[in-house]
């Protein structure tokens, strides 16, 4: 039991869908230092814990993303905080809407097999993503 002295730390979970499945990804703040942790095997921190640091929300599951807002709050005032989101931005950076019909579903080309095969016969030697709406490759 914890006294008045005493305060809960907080612990922001979150469900992500990942390419084997899902995965609980959770995070805490004690005495101003970030700790977080995921049911990945990866090495820390995983792309997973990244993905959340970095802002993103498609891959979350059940509207957590409110409580992704007060964790991202809370972890710029933490030293490890503003290491992990910066590596993590850095490593999300790019595009994420269509240029031409602002759509959320776009993909890389390169690692997408309906990308590719939507744009087997455009030229795409410079072209890195591919909306799953209006078929635009830009």
């Amino acid at each position: 039991m914890k006294t008045q002295n005493q305060t809960e730390t907080p612990t922001y979970r979150f469900l992500m869908n990942g390419k084997k499945g899902n995965y609980e990804v959770s995070f805490s703040i004690e005495d101003g230092h970030l700790s977080a942790g995921c049911t990945c095997r990866y090495s820390f921190p995983c792309q997973h814990v990244e993905y959340i640091l970095a802002g993103r929300t498609t891959r979350l599951i059940g509207g957590d993303v409110d409580l992704q807002g007060v964790l991202l709050k809370a972890a710029e005032n933490t030293v490890e905080g503003r290491a992990l989101m910066k590596k993590a931005k850095i490593k999300f950076a790019g595009e994420t809407h269509c240029r031409r019909c602002n759509s959320t579903r776009i993909v890389k080309i390169k690692s997408s097999l309906t990308a590719r095969f939507f744009s087997l016969f455009k030229e795409t030697s410079t072209h890195m993503y591919f909306c799953k709406n209006c078929k635009w490759t830009w």
